[in-house]
């Protein structure tokens, strides 16, 4: 966002700005300001921030705009964009060719696919974390580009670095990148697990499942049904129906669990609750 949050602002000094600004100037809001009265440029960036976080974004438009550099032309264009004025913010973000935050918030402006997806590379590149999952899913699903190894494989770096900052569906994506060899030379199953794993850590319940089908298979990992059993249990109780599914087949066969036919049963009725009508509901855990 362009302005600083309030503890964030009062750390840094700027409320006070504000306040003596406010003060000096006879103005009892910020709503009352006028941002031609604004000279200094240290008290101009001040009351632009407060004037964001007023919801005054009008008058903040107009206090960014009297300031130079990168961030105010930045603050700026998120206010015109607040205001409905797209092709002036487009106008705008176009001028902040090294901004992260600039060329990601062009990205989403930005019609042409191609093109926007050239924007969420670049944006990538110089930090924005958003920009590395969202380049990410459009070069894995051939959106803006021409899908294949190629694509993946860049795919698949940008999950990476997504991953090492702790994003836990970036970690997902890699682990299914791995166990599929998309953008590989051939599958990595233990790789696969290994992210799943990380995934599933952070609570996510699709990764929980994925984890399920790693220990079901013995895929990356020791076979371990008993495992198996837990990881789909766990997910099942997120509300994945096929996780409901391959629990209840486990547990008509005894595998990982002892035999319970009847809670067999209340599984597969629950996940056909959820499901399409046209669901077949399978006799092996599957991912």
């Amino acid at each position: 966002a362009a302005a600083l949050s309030l503890l964030e602002r009062e750390a840094s000094g700027e409320a006070g700005v504000v306040q003596q600004v406010l003060e000096r100037e006879g103005w009892r809001g910020l709503g009352e300001v006028d941002v031609s009265r604004l000279r200094d440029p240290v008290e101009t960036r001040s009351v632009a921030r407060g004037l964001v976080e007023a919801k005054e974004p009008r008058l903040a438009a107009e206090a960014f705009g009297r300031l130079d550099g990168e961030e105010a032309r930045y603050g700026e264009a998120m206010c015109r964009l607040e205001l409905g004025e797209r092709d002036r913010a487009i106008e705008l973000l176009g001028g902040l060719d090294e901004h992260p935050h600039a060329l990601y918030n062009l990205a989403l402006l930005t019609e042409d696919r191609r093109t926007r997806l050239e924007l969420l590379v670049r944006a990538a590149k110089r930090g924005s974390k958003p920009a590395l999952k969202n380049a990410a899913n459009a070069l894995a699903s051939g959106d803006g580009c021409e899908p294949g190894p190629d694509a993946d494989a860049k795919a698949l770096r940008l999950y990476l670095v997504a991953a090492e900052l702790g994003d836990p569906d970036a970690a997902f994506q890699c682990g299914t990148f791995y166990c599929a060899g998309r953008g590989l030379p051939a599958p990595d199953w233990d790789k696969g697990f290994t992210f799943h794993y990380v995934a599933a850590e952070a609570g996510l319940p699709k990764a929980v499942f994925n984890l399920g089908t790693h220990y079901f298979a013995g895929n990356g990992v020791d076979q371990d049904l008993a495992a198996a059993a837990d990881c789909f249990e766990r997910a099942a109780d997120a509300g994945m129906p096929q996780a409901m599914i391959n629990l209840a087949n486990m547990l008509d066969k005894g595998l990982g669990r002892p035999p319970d036919p009847a809670r067999a049963a209340a599984l597969r009725a629950k996940a056909a609750a959820l499901l399409p009508a046209s669901t077949s509901l399978g006799d092996a855990p599957s991912s």
